[in-house]
């Protein structure tokens, strides 16, 4: 492995793992707030005790707010690596499409889905611990699973069917784990755990749609997928923003509001803990979303399945250092069934008792990738194929802004030895492309898609 892939693994792993860590330290900080107090709050508290001025920093919608900021950070990121300036060695380069996305206000739909899964993930977090918090975000395989067989007509497999049957068990021995936790040093009320847990797998419903909707759309409106989470992270903040009104006056427990800005932003302005951790959140995921689109585009999906298991691991490890939850050997057998699940499901282990969909080629930067792991940040290279250049020793800059088909644009003046555009390689099956259903059979028929601005 290079080096280079060796860092955006290791910033992958580092950042993702500093999401959950900034989030729970924020949900762990005592803090005066002023009333009235959220439901989470009162949710938190052990039974018979009355809430106090200061009182733990239980804002989940609130901490949202910070996360969509995060994503939004990514549509600079996008920003500023559009326009580069790379030399070709000879070598085919692959250029996802940029410059203006249609139907940029569908991916709203999108973000509301993302508002409710992470507001409602946050508020079982605080209910709950950051370890079962990161082990039960697993879940979302066994939704993606059976919303990808009703809504895309994809094909589940028996390999895939037996690696939900392992996740569902390994969610099963993680939640009995936390609710029945109650060795000395353990925190939470039972009742609290058991309600965080339940909001935590909940949210996963939210996510597995928001998966399959983003896929919908970035079929049908291909961008770079920096830009898509760019999108999202504005829409969120601003539609968040907006709803956190209402949120003030609904109150599903008498005199307790589902989020209360006034208590949030009182108890930030008391502890600058809290405005920090947050900062630290909004960074992390930022980050985060760079450096998981990088490896998915440099590596392979394989490779962000086994780093997402590994950051569950350091985060379970760094609770435990911080004293956040004590130890139970019983969760360590659920993170096992949670983590074979996972990587059997995206075919990162192949079991010779199960047959498996033939491989697709892929010719771009992802490498050889299965049928079954395609998803918002792999699909990209689908409809790639149809910005392939090959130039010798020469400098291309990449503004796709003014190109009208969303092509890579190339300088001629920059060229140190003339360059010759070469057409999409000539597909060898003539057959419905498992990816977007249509039937390909020659260069004629995707040249036509990118003409009529499919593409």
């Amino acid at each position: 492995m290079k080096t280079s892939h060796m860092m955006l693994a290791l910033g992958m792993l580092i950042t993702g793992s500093l999401n959950t860590i900034f989030t729970t330290w924020c949900d762990q900080q005592e803090s005066l707030g002023t009333t009235p107090y959220n439901m989470w709050t009162k949710l938190d508290m052990e039974p018979g005790k009355s809430i106090q001025p200061v009182h733990l920093f239980n804002h989940p919608f609130f901490q949202a707010l910070g996360m969509f900021v995060g994503e939004f950070l990514c549509m600079i990121a996008y920003g500023m690596t559009r326009k580069r300036r790379v030399q070709l060695e000879g070598e085919w380069w692959v250029a996802p499409p940029g410059g203006r996305t249609k139907g940029a206000q569908w991916f709203a739909i999108p973000a509301m889905l993302d508002i409710t899964g992470t507001g409602t993930m946050y508020a079982g977090l605080c209910l709950s611990y950051a370890s079962v918090f990161q082990m039960l975000r697993g879940s979302s395989v066994v939704f993606t699973c059976a919303l990808s067989c009703a809504f895309l007509g994809r094909k589940i497999h028996a390999f895939q069917w037996f690696s939900v049957l392992l996740i569902v068990i390994g969610i099963t021995i993680v939640g009995y784990v936390s609710i029945a936790n109650t060795k000395p040093g353990a925190t939470k009320d039972q009742t609290s755990v058991m309600i965080g847990d339940i909001l935590i797998v909940l949210a996963q419903v939210a996510t597995a749609v928001q998966m399959v909707v983003e896929e919908k759309l970035m079929k049908k409106f291909p961008s770079a997928p920096l830009k898509v989470v760019g999108l999202e992270g504005m829409f969120g903040f601003v539609i968040l923003s907006m709803a956190l009104v209402p949120m003030y006056f609904i109150k599903p427990i008498p005199g307790y509001p589902i989020e209360s800005i006034p208590d949030a932003l009182a108890q930030a302005q008391n502890n600058l803990i809290i405005p920090l951790a947050m900062l630290g959140n909004s960074f992390s995921i930022a980050f985060f979303n760079f450096f998981g689109i990088s490896v998915t585009q440099q590596l392979s999906a394989s490779h962000r399945m086994v780093l997402d298991s590994v950051r569950t691991l350091v985060v379970w490890s760094a609770s435990l250092a911080l004293g956040w939850e004590v130890f139970h050997p019983l969760q360590l057998v659920g993170f096992v069934f949670l983590t074979l699940g996972t990587c059997i499901y995206n075919e990162v282990i192949r079991l010779p008792i199960f047959a498996y969909p033939e491989v697709l080629a892929d010719t771009t930067t992802l490498g050889t990738l299965p049928e079954s792991q395609r998803s918002l940040n792999t699909i990209v290279a689908d409809f790639a194929e149809d910005n392939v250049v090959h130039r010798k020793d020469s400098l291309v800059d990449e503004d796709t802004e003014n190109s009208p088909n969303n092509s890579l644009v190339i300088d001629p003046a920059k060229a140190v030895t003339p360059w010759v555009p070469r057409a999409v390689p000539e597909r060898t099956r003539s057959q419905t492309d498992p990816i977007d259903g249509r039937t390909v059979s020659s260069v004629d028929d995707h040249e036509e898609d990118n003409t009529n601005g499919n593409y």
